[in-house]
């Protein structure tokens, strides 16, 4: 359940931030003098209201990925799904577990039975 909180609320609150981060570095100032008509400044920033805006900004990513995905992947060409399944698949299979080692009789090496063991692992019989 955590981790599904988490899943929605990530983008979200990454959008947050960096726009948080961006309102604090972004400001532009211009100054010009004329000499004798004076001087004019120029002074641009992100509006405060930014950090909300993208706020619901990656809200509509995270919606958008999540349930208009599905309907748009029948249009997404046949070699460019493929490679991307072919990736996820190798993530999963890089992750999983590696098979217990198996003896010359088919039995597991890892498997309690009451025969004595070999010092190579196997059992004698």
């Amino acid at each position: 359940m955590i981790a599904q909180v988490t899943s929605w609320a990530a983008p979200p609150l990454a959008y947050t931030f960096c726009s948080l981060v961006l309102l604090a570095l972004v400001h532009v100032r211009m100054d010009a003098e004329m000499g004798f008509l004076g001087a004019m400044g120029v002074s641009m920033s992100l509006a405060a209201w930014m950090p909300v805006v993208a706020f619901f900004l990656g809200l509509a990513v995270e919606v958008i990925a999540r349930f208009g995905a599905p309907f748009v992947d029948r249009f997404v060409p046949g070699p460019l799904v493929n490679w991307f399944r072919r990736s996820a698949r190798a993530r999963r299979t890089g992750s999983a577990a590696p098979a217990a080692p198996v003896g010359e009789d088919g039995r597991s090496w890892t498997t309690s039975s009451a025969e004595p063991r070999t010092g190579d692992g196997r059992n004698q019989g």
